[in-house]
């Protein structure tokens, strides 16, 4: 098949960790190596991160997985509990973001500015579809927020929803 896949070992090993990793089919390999750009990749990372892989990446990947379903969980009984009278969501099978669709009259605007006002920050939904600059929706990611951390930023987004609704 004509694929190409990039990713990133940001989400795998560490957050910081700016290094990344492509596949792509042997139709394109060249013309994608023609156009790399580098703005400095630490080759002591890189040989870290290679040293690690060979006996480390799917153990690793397996303590990613349950660490992220642990966040999900956390951030989906956080929303059964705050926001189930503002707003619905689909638990996810994968991936790192939970899409929460409101299904109240609330400025998105407005919504991000108190939430930023209470410490907590999402990406509107219409930062998502070139259409939909009234899309009462917004993502919510769990890739690296603590578990410890995420009921109290959902009942953050929730009172700022409240505050909004009381004007």
């Amino acid at each position: 098949r004509e694929t190409i896949f990039i990713a990133t070992f940001s989400k795998i090993i560490a957050p910081a960790l700016r290094l990344g990793y492509f596949y792509a089919h042997e139709k394109y390999l060249n013309s994608i190596l023609s156009h790399r750009w580098d703005i400095g990749t630490s080759l002591l990372a890189s040989a870290i991160v290679a040293e690690y892989l060979k006996d480390n990446l799917w153990r690793q990947i397996e303590r990613q997985i349950e660490a992220i379903k642990l966040r999900r969980d956390i951030l989906l009984e956080s929303l059964e509990e705050y926001m189930s009278k503002y707003a619905t969501w689909t638990k996810p099978d994968g991936g790192l973001f939970i899409w929460v669709k409101l299904n109240v009259d609330v400025d998105m605007n407005r919504l991000e500015k108190k939430a930023s006002e209470y410490g907590v920050y999402f990406d509107s939904g219409w930062k998502f579809h070139y259409r939909m600059k009234k899309l009462k929706a917004f993502r919510l990611s769990y890739a690296h927020v603590p578990p410890d951390e995420i009921r109290e930023g959902v009942k953050r987004i929730s009172n700022a929803v409240k505050d909004i609704l009381k004007t």
